[in-house]
């Protein structure tokens, strides 16, 4: 008899082949994409005109938007805070950017939903709080 550590493991290889499987059957990487492009799009469409936008970027649902402002950090943390007390949306923002990793079984109604209050929080703390950042 052999076995250590490092062996195969065979339950998680057909865990691991089971998911590939549905990934590839319902085509989720393309969905994932087009919407991961849709989301980059909105963002920069509604965003490219204000004064502390500086870029979104991504592939998939991996995006992030940088901000451009003095003090990031405080604009950031004042982001995640706010998306988290006002509308109860936890949000990756630090430093100079926001994150958006969404899962891939969301419903594009909840992009739009969480995309329109991050914008609007987004033109809301830009706005309004101009000095504070700067």
């Amino acid at each position: 008899n052999l076995g250590h550590t490092f062996q195969g493991h065979s339950l998680g290889v057909a865990a691991a082949n089971t998911v590939i499987d549905i990934i590839n059957k319902k085509n989720l990487l393309k969905r994932v994409s087009s919407l991961g492009n849709y989301i980059q799009n909105i963002l920069h469409t509604e965003l490219k005109n204000n004064h502390f936008f500086s870029n979104v970027r991504g592939r998939g649902f991996a995006v992030a938007l940088e901000h451009k402002v003095n003090k990031s950090t405080l604009f950031a943390n004042d982001l995640k805070k706010i998306m988290l007390n006002e509308h109860k949306i936890l949000i990756n923002s630090k430093f100079h950017r926001s994150s958006f990793l969404p899962p891939f079984i969301i419903q594009k109604k909840f992009i739009d939903q969480t995309l329109e209050k991050f914008i609007k929080t987004f033109f809301k703390l830009s706005n309004n709080n101009f000095k504070k950042y700067k």
